[in-house]
Order: C-alpha cells, then structure tokens, then sequence
C-alpha cells in the first residue's frame, strides 16, 4: 500500500507554487538528444532535378497551367473564374507572375490566398 500522506493547504503562494511545480513537470519538455537516424536512408532528388524544382516558374509554365483549368472553375472567393481569367491574361498577367514571384523569392503565400469561404443561400424566393 502506497503511503501518500495528503495534506489541505490554504497558503496561496504555497497552493500557486505546487500548481507551477505541478504543471512543470508535466509538461516539460523531454531530452531527446540520444535519438539517432544513423543507418536511416531516405530517398532524396538528384543534384539537378533540385536545381529544376528551386527555379523560379517561367511565364509558359504559368500560363500553361492557367490554360489548364477549367474555365469555369474560380480560382478564389472572388468569383473570377479562369474563363475571365483566360479572356483577361494580357492585363491580369504582370500581376499573376509578380505574384507569383514574391512567392517564391518569400516564400510565403499572401495572407487570405488558401483560404475556403463558404455561403449558405436558402432556397426560398426574397431570403
């Protein structure tokens, strides 16, 4: 039998200290520096099909994928599908490749770009 002698405080510091020291030991974090991948082998690219896919998009590249997608699919919550896109691509594309540039040279996507919106219309006349 366990003898666990327990005991009601009422101190605050002393009942804020044991909570700390409770919640320390919990959640502290685990020395993990013995973990060795020594003999592990993972398949990784060839020196030059990196080089390939680090470079930056070509403009062909990019419009061949944009000419990719079905013209009636909307790229975003904007409701512009590729069919606008497509119509409009000698004034949209400046702003598509520098987009799609600072991207690459960031290595960030632009606050909101991978969001979903989701609207829920009722079917009834006059909502």
């Amino acid at each position: 039998m366990n003898d666990l002698s327990i005991q009601w405080e009422e101190d605050p510091k002393k009942v804020k200290d044991e909570v700390k020291r409770f919640f320390k030991d919990k959640f502290r974090e685990e020395d993990y520096s013995d973990v060795s991948l020594d003999g592990v082998w993972f398949k990784s690219f060839a020196a030059e099909d990196n080089i390939m896919l680090s470079k930056e998009f070509s403009e062909e590249e990019i419009k061949l994928v944009v000419w990719d997608c079905d013209r009636n699919k909307c790229s975003g919550h904007d409701r512009y599908n590729f069919h606008f896109i497509k119509s409009c691509w000698d004034i949209l594309k400046d702003v598509v490749l520098r987009m799609l540039r600072d991207i690459h040279r960031n290595g960030v996507l632009p606050k909101g770009s991978n969001a979903i919106f989701l609207a829920f219309i009722p079917k009834k006349e006059n909502p």
